[in-house]
């Protein structure tokens, strides 16, 4: 199985193998605290637009940096230059997102993907990245995680298998959501399991489950799901 070692969990996801390529996506939304992004193995760093300033803030190397400078500061674009990365300016006015172009980039050497700076922010924003990953993992089939240390979404499609093995003794809350119509899952060690329960995308009532241990299990039985967790819920 494939592994994504983050500082709050161990997630455990089906459809990879351990040494297999991970790439870090950084954007523009809700920043990670630094010390979180500091603590992530040392996998590429792949940014859209302002997502490279949080990747410096941080003292890590930005390898590639895709955008059109119109919310991102012109000096990070300077600094991933002198530091050796690779970086595509595009301009404002265009018929794509930076996240689509940065995917679109990425999709000639597909890796798995770990994307932070995803969430929080605009809703349109947030409804546009997710739909850009979902799209990504169906054209390249790599595993997608979207993570900040308060959130995390993996994204399954059908037989994929997702485990959490939490670090902390604070438990998240869990859930799974329907991505699309006519979808179906499992999911155990916690208190309300379900087994190949059929997810109704005009019911999400799917939502705050309570994990009993530090490990808890979502599988896609169908369709398109996301297994869900808060570990902190403070500023979101």
């Amino acid at each position: 199985m494939l592994i994504f070692d983050l500082p709050e969990a161990n997630y455990f996801l089906s459809g990879g193998e351990i040494k297999e390529k991970i790439g870090i996506v950084a954007l523009g939304g809700r920043p990670p605290k630094q010390q979180w992004l500091q603590q992530l193995p040392d996998w590429q760093m792949l940014c859209a637009d302002k997502g490279a300033e949080i990747v410096l803030d941080a003292g890590r190397k930005v390898s590639l940096l895709v955008g059109d400078e119109d919310s991102g500061n012109n000096s990070a674009y300077t600094k991933v230059l002198a530091e050796g990365g690779i970086v595509q300016k595009h301009p404002a006015d265009k018929d794509f997102t930076d996240l689509q172009l940065l995917l679109k980039e990425i999709e000639k050497t597909p890796c798995h993907l770990l994307v932070t700076g995803a969430l929080g922010g605009r809703l349109d924003h947030l409804q546009s990245n997710l739909r850009s990953l979902l799209a990504y993992k169906k054209v390249t089939q790599k595993q997608v995680l979207i993570a900040d240390g308060k959130e995390t979404l993996a994204l399954l499609f059908p037989g994929e298998l997702c485990v959490v093995d939490v670090k902390n003794d604070t438990l998240p809350k869990v859930g799974v959501l329907a991505l699309a119509e006519n979808s179906v899952a499992t999911m155990d060690h916690v208190k309300w399991p379900m087994e190949k329960m059929p997810l109704n995308l005009d019911n999400p009532n799917t939502l705050s489950n309570r994990p009993f241990d530090k490990e808890v299990w979502a599988q896609c039985d169908g369709g398109k799901i996301g297994f869900y967790l808060c570990f902190d819920e403070a500023d979101l």
